[in-house]
């Protein structure tokens, strides 16, 4: 099964995560650009020189990046440049702070219903 990474990315952070070109500026945006990694025009001129070994390096930091984004992704750290509210949101509800009110609400909200429930038909 293929996973289109550029398509997660959208569907999770809005199809305005990275402004063109997304991959070397969400690199810009999580740690910045890796020394190895070369651009199309790069790659191509690399191979008409016969730099091999400098185009797999560049394909290596192409990979290494891309399990960069997943780790940040899992964790909730991937800085995207999308703006939308529902990125905002999403963002929020992903902080420890956020699962915290929600676990004391629960907590407190669940037991406090019961009893109101109880009160409201006795």
């Amino acid at each position: 099964m293929r996973i289109n990474l550029s398509d997660v990315l959208k569907d999770r952070y809005g199809s305005d995560f990275a402004p063109d070109p997304r991959m070397m500026n969400l690199m810009k945006n999580n740690g910045g650009l890796d020394q190895r990694f070369l651009d199309g025009a790069g790659e191509a001129e690399a191979f008409q020189n016969g730099q091999f070994i400098r185009m797999n390096s560049s394909t290596m930091s192409k990979v290494d990046f891309f399990a960069h984004v997943i780790r940040l992704m899992q964790t909730g750290q991937l800085r995207t440049a999308g703006n939308s509210l529902g990125v905002w949101i999403d963002r929020l509800l992903e902080s420890r702070a956020a699962k915290a009110v929600a676990l004391v609400s629960g907590v407190v909200g669940i037991p406090a219903a019961v009893i109101e429930f109880l009160v409201l038909f006795h």
